[in-house]
């Protein structure tokens, strides 16, 4: 009960000491002397673990291989054949969102919200016929056509859908509808038409001049019109007149059903004479 005491006072370290001296003699310093080289022993284990932590986790150290049939194993094995098989899952994903009119974009901001449940399926189906292609590739054509519409029907395919688009988007892949043909980058939409008349043959040089002309005025501009202008004016000394309509627009298409210089023509004298 004396040895004990001497842990309990709260005499400090050299009371201590002093206690196990008085009371018991030799005994108290052996005490003493196995805590100290116990307390030495575990900082040195402790000191050598995190050497060897830092020496395993250096850069370019192989990795050990894995022993067979361990958990790690296991989950390579694992990581390994479920790659092939949801790389041709993506595949028929892709091939799914071409048939039905959409793309893949990058742009979270133009992501479908919401996919029409006809396409869903007809999206869905291709996924699973992509996994059992993959996963029965000796299977003929009619029991796969069978399984899959099995697997639709019963939503197992859409679920295999709604996994890949999921994870898609978690890679930062969004689902999305082409762009239109005419869909200009940026808003407002600036137009300018100018409406060329001549009473008599002319030069083409001339008209040339003409649309040069107006295009210098509109670029001078420092603003458009938001309602529709109209601008008529003759040429000295010619037979020819011009009419010049502008318009600022918030929506496509206004004037212009398509995009700029979509096709060419050659226009004659012939033309600029009997155009109205």
């Amino acid at each position: 009960m004396a040895l004990i005491s001497c842990f309990t006072s709260p005499q400090g370290l050299q009371g201590m000491l002093t206690c196990l001296r008085d009371t018991e003699g030799m005994t108290g310093i052996l005490v003493v002397v196995a805590l100290l080289a116990g307390w030495i022993a575990v900082q040195y284990f402790a000191d050598a673990r995190c050497v060897r932590q830092a020496w395993e986790s250096r850069p370019g150290l192989p990795v050990p291989l894995a022993q067979f049939g361990s958990a790690r194993h296991a989950d390579a094995v694992h990581a390994f054949a479920n790659r092939e098989l949801y790389q041709a899952m993506l595949r028929g994903l892709e091939n799914g969102l071409t048939e039905t009119g959409y793309k893949l974009t990058r742009d979270r901001s133009r992501r479908v919200v919401a996919i029409p449940l006809e396409h869903r399926l007809t999206i869905s189906r291709w996924v699973f016929r992509a996994r059992q292609w993959y996963m029965s590739p000796g299977m003929s054509e009619q029991r796969t056509k069978d399984i899959e519409d099995d697997a639709v029907n019963d939503g197992y395919a859409g679920m295999l859908l709604n996994v890949l688009i999921r994870g898609c988007a978690h890679e930062g892949w969004y689902i999305t509808e082409p762009v239109p043909e005419f869909t200009p980058t940026s808003f407002p939409l600036k137009q300018v038409s100018i409406n060329v008349r001549a009473t008599q043959a002319v030069l083409t040089s001339d008209v040339v001049s003409i649309i040069n002309d107006v295009a210098g005025k509109v670029r001078m501009q420092p603003s458009f019109p938001h309602h529709p202008t109209c601008t008529v004016a003759d040429v000295v000394n010619s037979g020819l007149n011009y009419e010049v309509r502008q318009q600022e627009i918030d929506e496509p298409p206004g004037w212009f059903n398509s995009p700029a210089d979509v096709s060419y023509r050659t226009i004659s004298p012939k033309d600029i004479l009997h155009s109205s």
